[in-house]
């Protein structure tokens, strides 16, 4: 008799969690396959506008130089190639948005969450949309890498609001 109560209550846990699973995905606006094509989300009140890594490599991106300091290394340099995220929400054409806002959160496929000020985002050469790292592709998550883009912020000294696998803007 107690095993089958045990049974039982295993069963209802599980179906709990596919249910919520299955209700989280919902949610869900940009798919893992998005996210290795490149695909970038850009959100504004109600406007939504889906930027394609052709899209993106065509905003003039710029090679630059950040320090990244990670838990597990000290300060090293790299080379990035990006794009400011300021011009990507103008290429989206929110610009007027981001000139409104007081805050842009940037979200990434595995959940991590950044949150800028709106002021941070509009200054000059500083926090940028990433694709290349030292002359390579950034790569997706299931390969290893860091991308399909980062965020790099230079003025962040150290490092600790950079967001790999990034997949979506919002601007708030």
């Amino acid at each position: 008799m107690k095993s089958r109560s045990i049974f039982a209550a295993v069963v209802v846990l599980v179906l709990i969690v596919t249910v919520l699973a299955f209700i989280n995905q919902k949610g869900i606006k940009v798919t893992g396959s998005e996210a290795v094509s490149g695909a970038l989300l850009i959100k504004a009140g109600g406007n939504e506008k889906k930027l394609e890594f052709q899209d993106i490599k065509a905003l003039n991106p710029l090679e630059f130089k950040a320090t990244q300091d990670t838990s597990d290394s000290g300060p090293e340099d790299h080379v990035f190639k990006g794009v400011l995220l300021k011009d990507v929400i103008s290429g989206a054409f929110l610009e007027d948005e981001l000139k409104n806002a007081s805050k842009v959160i940037v979200k990434a496929i595995d959940g991590y969450t950044v949150a800028l000020s709106s002021e941070e985002v509009r200054e000059p050469d500083n926090v940028y949309l990433a694709f290349e790292k030292d002359g390579k592709p950034l790569g997706s998550k299931a390969d290893g890498g860091s991308g399909p883009y980062q965020i790099i912020i230079k003025k962040d000294r150290f490092s600790q609001r950079w967001c790999k696998f990034v997949t979506e803007v919002s601007i708030e």
